[in-house]
């Protein structure tokens, strides 16, 4: 199962707090055990900044979040991240980026950009 939500949550914090809800609503339901250290569920983000009233962002998606507590972190970071690139006057890349929980920073894994070649049989 897939779910994906509006793109109106504005820090990690936030997003901690509904994976935390979804937790709770899966686990009384017993649709999921919800051990995310065993991948039972797994949450990947899509982080665009923008300015207030504008067009949201180029956006790059964190991959396999492994804690509720690293969602807010890798969220976090990455607005920063983001942030920081755009106030330097560089460019935001659409791609596609992993957690690293030990260094505490998000880590480019591919770019969106390049073309993928897939074969599927």
């Amino acid at each position: 199962m897939e779910l994906v939500f509006e793109p109106d949550l504005c820090n990690g914090e936030e997003a901690a707090a509904l994976v935390k809800e979804l937790v709770n609503v899966f686990e009384c339901l017993q649709t999921c055990s919800c051990k995310m250290e065993e991948g039972a569920l797994r949450v990947d983000a899509n982080v665009s900044v923008h300015k207030k009233g504008q067009p949201l962002g180029i956006r790059t998606e964190v991959k396999n979040i492994g804690s509720i507590r690293a969602v807010a972190a890798a969220i976090n970071y990455e607005i920063q991240r983001q942030i920081a690139l755009l106030e330097v006057g560089e460019n935001v890349v659409n791609e596609t980026r992993s957690w690293n929980s030990d260094s505490r920073v998000t880590v480019s894994m591919r770019d969106k950009e390049e073309k993928q070649v897939r074969i599927v049989l």
